[in-house]
């Protein structure tokens, strides 16, 4: 299965969260699903999250959690797709960036 996060305050008009909260690839079972999913809670309060929330100080009391748990895919590419430039928030500019397998950050 992929277990992975979706939290309330990712997708904003001046903010993006995308990465921040984790995501968990290739787990098996209900007891590892379980464990995933408590994980993908706790990382909305990662160092890295709650500073970014700090940094552009937005209320802890709007934020919030969904888990989306999926089947697993061997993926041959992966990727993703900004319809503004994610430097400058410019409208007129899309971007769209693509690895090999499954895109996986490390």
């Amino acid at each position: 299965m992929a277990v992975r996060s979706s939290a309330t305050s990712e997708d904003q008009s001046d903010a993006s969260f995308a990465g921040l909260q984790d995501t968990f690839l290739w787990i098996k079972g209900v007891d590892e699903v379980i464990s995933a999913i408590k994980r993908c809670w706790a990382s909305l309060y990662s160092v890295e999250s709650v500073t970014y929330r700090l940094r552009l100080k937005l209320p802890e009391d709007d934020v919030a959690m969904a888990v989306v748990v999926q089947d697993m895919v061997d993926a041959r590419t992966a990727g993703v797709m900004f319809t503004r430039s994610p430097i400058t928030g410019d409208k007129s500019v899309i971007v769209m960036e693509a690895a090999w397998g499954l895109g996986r950050r490390s």
